[in-house]
């Protein structure tokens, strides 16, 4: 199956992430309903709603943020699954 979990340690502990490619770029994850993933359990749950949607014919509707130091990036990206 698509998608997997992982482990970022940070000096707060830590967040799980979900790394998901589309295409050839990786995306990771880490924010399920606006919150960040600090259990395993909570990333699981986003893993399987994002492999649910690309079952369903349709991946992902939304924005995906990506931070670079003083910069924010947003990507309006709608992708359906083939």
């Amino acid at each position: 199956m698509k998608g997997s979990i992982g482990f970022r340690k940070t000096k707060d502990g830590g967040y799980y992430f979900v790394s998901w490619y589309i295409g050839k770029k990786q995306y990771k994850i880490s924010r399920y309903k606006g919150f960040i993933c600090r259990t395993k359990d909570m990333a699981q749950r986003l893993l399987s709603v994002m492999r649910s949607d690309e079952e369903s014919g349709f991946f992902f509707s939304g924005n995906l943020v990506q931070i670079d130091s003083d910069q924010i990036v947003v990507f309006d990206i709608q992708i359906e699954a083939a």
